[in-house]
């Protein structure tokens, strides 16, 4: 089995961190991600890489995109 791979969209309102939604295309994520912090409705909105590998059950996650910076 093969690491799998998630892009969640995490939405930042009232000082809190929430996730939107996931996605397993990265271009897909980014494009949700901005057109979410394009609306005004959030303080910020970025995209964590969530990569999880079955075998050793290793987990790690990376954010990709956040509103505040360039995208990677």
């Amino acid at each position: 089995m093969s690491t799998q791979t998630l892009f969640e969209v995490h939405t930042l309102k009232g000082g809190q961190w929430q996730v939107d939604s996931t996605y397993q295309q990265r271009d897909e994520a980014i494009e949700v991600a901005r057109g979410l912090f394009g609306e005004k409705v959030f303080q910020g909105v970025k995209v964590i890489q969530d990569k999880y590998d079955p075998r050793t059950g290793d987990n790690r996650e990376s954010v990709i995109y956040d509103s505040n910076k360039q995208v990677k």
